[in-house]
């Protein structure tokens, strides 16, 4: 299994106050009525840092045609774009809902997919060699498997301003009839291998490798990680973000 990393913020970053406490704020605003390229910028990032606000609900016009998919027959319906969260979902999609698998097998499984040549861009490469060799922002960055893990895991956020779990939610309870949608990240039974599975009825995500009460150092010796520095964890944090907004691109 390669080895991912996991990063420790060392010292407080002071924030700037936005006058919007949540998503659900800036939606009842009518912030988020305009294309997101005319949006203008709020305080809702880390640390108070200016960014567009994203829209991580799925809109009337998506549940109608996710519904229509479902009653084809298409047991989960995928609601994101062609992203890296897009292919998380159909890898998991395709080894089984609601069932666990190793985090290397999904691994395999979005290789798979994302390596046919129907996701070559202009530059002949797949989506796996593209997202594969995506440069690092930093020098001790995450590699390819720390950023998939990541990607997971900002995907089970529910609140706050990044909130994209919401989307997941969202299938359940408007599309598929369920609690929600979730992103699962477990131990196996050997308690040592990370396990991943797509909950088809769940409003909470699971992240058993936040373990409560454990410092970011035991997370990361718990699932073989290395801790790197605050400048990392700003920069991957936001790389992920702005993957998962890729997802969603409203």
């Amino acid at each position: 299994m390669a080895t991912a990393t996991v990063s420790r913020s060392v010292k407080s970053v002071k924030s700037v106050k936005s006058k919007y406490k949540n998503l659900d704020a800036v939606i009842s605003a009518g912030l988020l009525d305009l294309p997101a390229s005319s949006r203008r910028r709020l305080a809702i990032g880390r640390g108070g840092a200016l960014r567009i606000p994203r829209n991580y609900i799925l809109l009337d016009g998506a549940v109608t045609e996710l519904k229509v998919r479902f009653d084809a027959g298409d047991v989960v319906p995928n609601p994101f774009n062609r992203s890296v969260v897009f292919y998380i979902f159909e890898s998991l999609k395709a080894l089984g809902v609601n069932r666990n698998h190793n985090l290397v097998r999904v691994l395999d499984k979005f290789k798979e997919l994302t390596s046919v040549k129907e996701t070559k861009d202009e530059s002949d490469k797949t989506f796996w060699q593209r997202w594969k060799n995506k440069e690092q922002r930093t020098e001790n960055g995450r590699d390819y498997l720390g950023r998939f893990e990541q990607v997971l895991s900002v995907n089970q956020r529910l609140g706050g301003f990044n909130a994209p779990g919401r989307k997941l939610i969202d299938l359940g309870t408007k599309v598929l009839g369920t609690a929600g949608v979730t992103f699962d990240i477990v131990y196996g039974k050997n308690g040592k291998d990370v396990m991943v599975r797509l909950n088809t009825n769940s409003d909470t995500p699971v992240n058993e490798t936040k373990r409560s009460g454990a410092t970011v150092e035991q997370q990361a010796e718990a699932v073989g990680v290395v801790v790197v520095d605050e400048t990392a964890e700003t920069a991957e944090f936001e790389e992920a973000v702005e993957e998962v907004e890729e997802a969603v691109a409203v």
